[in-house]
């Protein structure tokens, strides 16, 4: 329960005859439970109107709804919200709203005791609660006169009004299947005491099939058995979960049986948890022992103290990390025996503790041939791909080859861009996946005489056989776009990664050592991330400098105008399309001023040189102190601020810190926090869901709004919607233009903004370009509109209100 207090804005109004201040009290759900006289002068109604009315009623919208997550976050603060409050007649106005002192909510959990419920306060009503939420009845049998009793519960269980008139014989028949075990069992209990209980399928009144659980007890008068009582519990869920377990078990055998993969799963003990035919069968040629499940797998290989001892540490390690893959013989004991390449997985439960760990082994013998030696030495053991010992040899004997026949060869390097932050986030196990994966695509890009290489962790090289300089820059470009296409589902996430390549031509001379030419490639990769990453550099190339050298100066103009602060504030206003509120809704937009061109620089132009170069973050923040400035310069737009949206770019999601930067610039507003509210791309949150939800979370402890920008529709659209603590919702403008013309597009947008309703979230439909969307939009109850049929983007100073003394004359 809260207490709320409201007090009317100023308006500089002499007339003291209006009430200034209301109290009112409402519960968890918004619900008014009292109102004081002044609540009733205050918003005119009448006192007795003011129980079951919900709070939404006397605020102008949804916005200022003091139970949505921001505004109730800076309430618990202690701190003090303006809001644009309704009148009974229609009109609006502002007020000031806060908690009161006496009925903040109050738990005495501290101070609460336990105590067992005596037996006669369990009323008739207090017994129905239990048996509902427990979905069980009792009921009893007497001895003497045959009588059963039932309570609602039973009744409610077979889908009987309570009270109706059932004899025996028809009780009966909705335990078809076990009438004749029940039988039994009453008789025995009432001949010899013996309680009973079993599990049966009954068919309800409403020829609906469930499971119950049927008990009985003896009750003794004397020596004698007076009744039988018990009770009768819907069990249905347990046994549909239990049928749905054992067919997944039968599934689970199904698979292990159908491959030829070695899979064994182990406990925290190292006890087999499960095993296949092939691993058991496999296990027992090469040890002699056959495992099954329950056996000790230590005690197993006593005889075998060198496998004894890796196998223990490849266990250990497997439940420490989340993945990882080793290429080895399943014993050390016979050099002849196949080399399996071995996946060990960490097994966890929905709590997080591990429970053990399984490991995945395929026989590389087809692979291999017969130089199982030859081939562990000379490949990789997470790719498959050559390693760099191997591809330096191949190298050389390219350079050797091009000094003899004068063929062209070319070397690529490749360097992933940022790994190592998509390691840090999602794990050394997620990452070798998403190595695996790449060098699958990467090698069915070229062919076959070509040689692929790992020859770092993150670092790649390929070795392109007979291609001269135009081609090899063909297959450069092609293989680094295909490496950013590439996105692997991990765990409900979605792994992605750029390349910055340096492509080097084979000298003619055979005096080069392939370490240096190794080297230079490597140093190629480097100028190419310095000058913005995922981007190809070829040695001795002309046109790349000119490139890096225009983008240099292009850089330093936006180094300068941020330094300057040479900002174009503008905005653009969000319109209400489905209910009539008052007060200013905006989108900030901005432009940057370059002393060097006549005209200002679009996003277009400068935001992805901004990404590029780590200054994303620094220009979001710059916006953000900007435009508050802006708004400290102009005082009378507190009461008509609503919401005030930026944008978030994706640096400033990586930026750990940007939270904690703007909080101080907060801080010193006179603005509520909650007004502000920082929009986020669908792509962005998609990309890293997890970066997305701690910066909704900071931004939340600030008091500010989350929006999800650009919604559009997907699986993954709902998935982010239920996930992430987001406040508003703006549906993408291609779906919104695709509504018009696609049935299912309509019913799309219709489900989202549901779905955004029922969780107290604000639709914002944006690009409304004419009067039949906005029609559309406003028949679906969309909350606001975005586009140029609402408002053109203009000026920020646009929108201040006239100085105080224009007004007055």
């Amino acid at each position: 329960m809260k207490e709320f207090v409201v007090s009317r804005h100023a308006s500089g109004s002499t007339d003291d005859s209006s009430p200034r201040s209301a109290h009112f009290r409402a519960d968890d759900r918004g619900v008014l439970t009292w109102a004081d006289n002044g609540a009733e002068s205050l918003f005119g109604y009448s006192s007795g109107r003011f129980p079951g009315m919900t709070v939404r009623h006397l605020v102008a919208g949804s916005e200022d709804d003091p139970f949505s997550p921001a505004h109730e976050e800076t309430l618990n603060h202690g701190q003090k919200l303006t809001l644009t409050f309704r009148h009974a007649n229609g009109f609006f106005f502002t007020g000031h709203l806060q908690l009161g002192a006496s009925h903040l909510d109050e738990d005495n959990a501290a101070s609460a005791m336990i105590t067992l419920l005596p037996e006669a306060s369990l009323e008739r009503s207090r017994l129905r609660q239990i048996e509902i939420g427990a979905k069980l009845g009792t009921w009893d049998l007497g001895v003497q006169n045959n009588n059963i009793h039932w309570s609602e519960g039973v009744y409610n269980i077979l889908e009987l009004r309570p009270g109706a008139e059932v004899s025996p014989e028809h009780a009966l028949f909705y335990f078809q299947a076990g009438q004749t075990r029940i039988r039994a069992a009453l008789r025995r209990c009432l001949r010899t005491g013996k309680a009973f209980a079993f599990d049966l399928p009954i068919l309800t009144a409403q020829q609906r099939p469930r499971w119950v659980r049927l008990t009985g007890n003896a009750e003794y008068q004397g020596e004698l058995v007076d009744k039988v009582s018990g009770v009768l519990v819907d069990i249905t869920p347990e046994h549909d979960q239990t049928l749905k377990a054992q067919r997944w078990r039968h599934l689970l055998d199904g698979m292990l049986a159908s491959t030829d993969e070695l899979i064994m799963a182990v406990d925290p003990e190292f006890k087999v948890i499960l095993i296949n035919e092939a691993a058991a069968s496999q296990f027992e040629t090469t040890f002699n022992l056959r495992p099954a499940a329950g056996d000790s797998l230590p005690e197993l290989l006593q005889q075998y103290p060198n496998e004894n001892r890796l196998y223990r540490r490849l266990w250990q390690r497997a439940m420490e990390r989340d993945f990882f893959c080793v290429e080895m013989p399943l014993s050390q004991q016979d050099p002849d025996l196949a080399v399996f390449e071995v996946h060990f997985h960490r097994l966890t439960d929905g709590a997080g503790t591990v429970i053990g760990a399984v490991f995945r082994a395929q026989d590389m013998s087809e692979k291999v041939g017969q130089g199982t030696l030859s081939y562990v030495t000379s490949h990789d053991p997470v790719t498959g791909l050559l390693n760099r010992r191997e591809f330096l040899h191949r190298l050389k004997r390219a350079l050797l080859n091009k000094a003899e026949k004068g063929n062209a060869h070319a070397l690529l390097y490749l360097d992933l861009d940022h790994f190592e932050k998509l390691n840090d986030t999602h794990g050394t196990g997620a990452c070798d996946r998403y190595l695996r994966a790449l060098a699958m695509r990467l090698s069915s890009r070229i062919r076959q005489r070509d040689a692929l290489a790992r020859v770092g962790g993150d670092k790649l090289a390929v070795l392109l056989d007979n291609c001269d300089e135009n081609e090899a820059r063909k297959v450069a470009e092609n293989l680094r776009l295909a490496l950013g296409e590439l996105t692997l589902e991990w765990r409900n996430q979605s792994l992605s990664c750029t390349a910055s390549a340096g492509l080097v031509p084979l000298p003619s001379q055979i005096d080069e050592r392939p370490e240096d030419l190794l080297a230079l490639a490597a140093d190629l990769c480097q100028t190419a991330k310095t000058a913005g990453r995922n981007r190809l550099h070829v040695h001795r190339d002309p046109g790349n400098l000119a490139a890096e050298e225009q983008t240099s100066v292009r850089l330093q103009q936006l180094q300068t105008a941020m330094t300057n602060r040479a900002v174009e504030l503008r905005f653009q206003s969000i319109r209400p399309i489905a209910s009539v509120t008052w007060g200013d809704n905006i989108e900030i937009l901005s432009r940057l001023k370059v002393s060097s061109e006549a005209t200002s620089w679009g996003p277009g132009e400068f935001l992805p040189l901004a990404e590029r170069f780590d200054l994303a973050s620094q220009f979001d923040r710059l916006v953000v102190a900007e435009t508050l400035a802006w708004l400290a310069r102009n005082p009378l737009m507190e009461p008509r601020l609503k919401m005030c949206c930026f944008n978030v770019s994706q640096g400033s999601l990586m930026d750990s810190a940007f939270a904690s930067e703007i909080g101080p610039l907060l801080a010193e507003s006179n603005y509520a926090p909650s007004v502000f509210c920082f929009e986020v791309q669908e792509s962005d949150a998609v990309r890293d869901p997890s970066a997305v939800e701690e910066l909704c979370h900071a931004l939340h402890e600030l008091g500010c709004r989350v929006a999800l920008e650009g919604v559009s529709g997907t699986g993954q659209s709902y998935n982010l919607i239920s996930r992430l603590p987001i406040d508003v919702i703006k549906l993408d403008g291609k779906l919104m233009k695709s509504m018009m013309d696609e049935p299912v597009q309509q019913v799309m947008v219709e489900s989202l903004h549901r779905v955004a309703e029922v969780s107290g979230k604000i639709t914002i439909a944006q690009y409304i370009e004419d009067d039949e969307m906005l029609k559309q939009a406003r028949a679906l109850g969309i909350h606001f509109g975005q586009g140029y049929r609402l408002a053109s983007p203009r000026p920020l100073d646009e929108l201040a209100p006239p100085p105080w003394q224009d007004v007055v004359n």
